[in-house]
């Protein structure tokens, strides 16, 4: 579910509310690899990153 908090012409802040827990928007989303893991959680956590996308080929 999004939820929007404020807007300002098209921009918008809000929540993004999934069964894992709540990303405030707008967000940077890292997309990482699983199998070759650059960075740990903790560098991801330390650049601010609330969430990750992953891919699998």
């Amino acid at each position: 579910m999004f939820e929007i908090n404020k807007r300002d012409g098209l921009a918008r802040l809000g929540k993004i509310k999934t069964k894992s827990g709540v990303l405030n928007t707008p967000t940077l989303l890292p997309v990482v690899n699983p199998k070759i893991l650059t960075l740990s959680m903790e560098e991801l956590k330390k650049c601010g990153a609330q969430g990750i996308i992953t891919t699998v080929t």
